[in-house]
C-alpha cells in the first residue's frame, strides 16, 4: 500500500509542472524583472537619505553618513539566482517557452548587480569565495532535483 502511494508521487508532480508553467513565467516577470530594476531604483535607501537628510544632517560629517549607501546582500540575491537557474533547469525540458524570459532576468541581472556592484555599494568585506561551497552544493541540488522532476514527466507520457 505504501509503495503504491511512494509510486505516484513522480507522476502527480510529473504532471502538475507542465500546468504551472504559466505562474512561474509570470513570477519570473513580476518579482524577477520588477526585483531587479528596483535594485537599480533603491527607493527605500533614497528615501531614508532624505529623510535623514532632513532631520538629522548638520554638518558634512553627517551629510556623509546619511549617504552610506551599504553593501550587496548576498543573503536575499544570491539564493534568488539559484532560484531563477532552478526553474531554468526545470522548465527547460518541461515548457521550453519559459527560457527567453529567464535569459531576460539574467542579462539584466548581470548588467544591473555589475553596474551597482563597480559603483554603489560599499566592499564592506572580502569572503575569498568563502560562500562557494554552498553555491555549488545548491547547484547541484537544483540538477538533480531537475533530473527527477524530469523523470516524473516522463513517466507520465510512459517514455524511456
Amino acid at each position: 500500500m505504501k509503495s503504491d502511494a511512494f509510486c505516484r508521487i513522480p507522476k502527480t508532480i510529473g504532471v502538475s509542472i507542465p500546468m504551472k508553467a504559466t505562474f512561474f513565467i509570470t513570477y519570473i516577470m513580476v518579482d524577477g524583472w520588477a526585483g531587479v530594476a528596483g535594485e537599480i531604483l533603491r527607493l527605500k535607501p533614497l528615501i531614508i537619505y532624505h529623510l535623514k537628510n532632513i532631520l538629522l544632517v548638520k554638518t558634512e560629517k553627517d551629510r556623509e553618513e546619511a549617504m552610506d549607501p551599504g553593501s550587496v546582500g548576498f543573503n536575499t540575491g544570491e539564493p534568488q539566482i539559484q532560484l531563477y537557474f532552478l526553474l531554468g533547469l526545470v522548465y527547460a525540458v518541461v515548457t521550453p517557452f519559459l527560457l527567453p524570459y529567464i535569459l531576460v532576468f539574467f542579462g539584466f541581472a548581470y548588467l544591473v548587480y555589475s553596474h551597482q556592484i563597480i559603483n554603489v555599494y560599499n566592499q564592506e568585506y572580502e569572503s575569498g569565495a568563502a560562500f562557494w561551497p554552498d553555491v555549488h552544493g545548491r547547484i547541484i541540488a537544483a540538477l538533480v532535483i531537475s533530473q527527477l522532476l524530469l523523470m516524473g514527466l516522463l513517466s507520465t507520457k510512459h517514455a524511456v
